[in-house]
């Protein structure tokens, strides 16, 4: 009997423990739920707030690069603005700094604004220039997002027309010169069909030295205090058609145009209206067209020149002055030829010739075939046309 009533109790007991257990296995679920949810909640919100902050970093980051577009944008509309040469350089930096599109341009959804200052250029005057380098700041920002203005930073090689180009003979020579075999030297005025424009042009021949020797059946004329003189040969041509013993200013082929050292190197290179720098005549597109800037290593000559319809000015120079250009065959160039050391113009010339070196490497033999070099002022005033523009000379990025 008191063995049963003990297993009762035992059953009893058993009973009331199962009993708490479960009911703290109850609590212990509750509350790990709660944690759950908790955690979920807080893993939540940090997906949401990180997504938040990427989208903001995302648009934050496509506006930097719209910005960037903005500023490369005025970039482009500062260049154009001095490509086409109508830009007075000199009274902007003296003025404002502010292109004729104004300080502010609207563009997309956002603007651009452009500044134009002198580079430094070593004259202590950041208002005048002096080696056309200016410096073009261009800041691109997108409407309502601070932060985001992106600037560009360009220097630009601005040029400018040159002042008149002073040709006063349809061929000026630094040294000895000589006309040979059937060439004409005509210093009368032309157009540009070859036309002649009675009584505005200048001497047939100008030389720095007292040498010019006239032989064979070649034939000088030019126009001498309004008086046309049409080309004859050497014992009939009007001696004042030919000048010798002239002093000359220029020694290279920029300051024949007045223009800074290296300025017609830049333009060739910089490809403005189609011109082209060289130092083999092989890598050259014809025809030729703008500034044509062939830097002949020294004792290299160009040979057998065939221009077909070229036009522009064409420089064959090197820093030795010896670059030689020889047998210029066949075709017209219409322009400005400016060479080191012509020999043998057998082709036609519509403009004038100006040669540099005061030694000849053939002694004086400019021409010894049936060329003609056709002065034309109008061929004259038209390059002026091919050294305007502008080149990128450095540009940097602010982030």
């Amino acid at each position: 009997m008191y063995r049963l009533n003990r297993l009762e109790n035992i059953s009893v007991h058993a009973k009331q423990r199962c009993a708490r257990l479960v009911k703290d296995d109850r609590g212990s679920s509750i509350l790990f739920v709660l944690a759950l949810i908790t955690v979920m909640i807080l893993l939540g919100g940090a997906i949401t707030n990180t997504t938040i902050l990427e989208s903001r970093n995302a648009f934050r980051n496509l506006h930097r690069v719209q910005a960037l577009y903005l500023a490369e944008a005025g970039i482009a509309k500062a260049f154009s603005e001095f490509e086409n040469g109508a830009t007075d350089l000199s009274a902007l930096l003296a003025d404002d700094g502010i292109l004729s599109f104004g300080a502010n341009v609207p563009l997309g959804n956002g603007t651009y604004s452009v500044i134009v200052k002198d580079n430094d250029d070593g004259d202590a005057d950041m208002y005048n220039d002096s080696d056309r380098i200016i410096e073009v700041t261009s800041t691109g920002s997108i409407a309502g997002s601070l932060g985001t203005e992106r600037t560009v930073v360009a220097h630009l090689q601005v040029f400018e027309p040159p002042n008149p180009v002073d040709v006063q003979g349809a061929v000026t020579t630094l040294g000895p010169i000589g006309t040979l075999g059937t060439l004409v030297v005509d210093g009368r005025d032309h157009d540009l069909d070859g036309f002649l424009v009675n009584n505005n042009g200048v001497v047939g021949i100008i030389t720095a030295v007292p040498t010019f020797v006239q032989s064979g059946a070649s034939k000088v004329g030019g126009t001498v205090a309004g008086i046309d003189y049409r080309p004859k040969g050497s014992s009939q041509v009007n001696p004042a058609v030919i000048e010798t013993n002239v002093v000359v200013n220029f020694n290279t082929p920029d300051q024949v145009l007045d223009y800074p050292e290296g300025a017609l190197k830049s333009i060739a290179q910089g490809r403005v209206s189609g011109s082209q720098y060289v130092t083999d005549p092989a890598d050259l597109t014809f025809p030729l067209s703008g500034v044509t800037y062939v830097e002949l290593p020294s004792g290299t000559p160009w040979e057998a020149v065939h221009f077909g319809n070229s036009s522009g000015i064409l420089v064959v120079h090197n820093t030795t002055t010896d670059a030689v250009i020889t047998n210029l065959a066949t075709g017209t160039f219409t322009g400005l030829v400016i060479a080191d050391d012509p020999i043998h113009i057998q082709n036609t010339i519509l403009g004038a010739v100006i040669a540099l070196t005061p030694t000849p490497s053939e002694g004086n033999c400019i021409g010894n075939g049936t060329g003609d070099v056709l002065y034309s002022s109008e061929a004259i005033e038209e390059i002026t046309q091919v050294v305007i523009g502008v080149a990128v000379v450095q540009k940097s990025w602010s982030y």
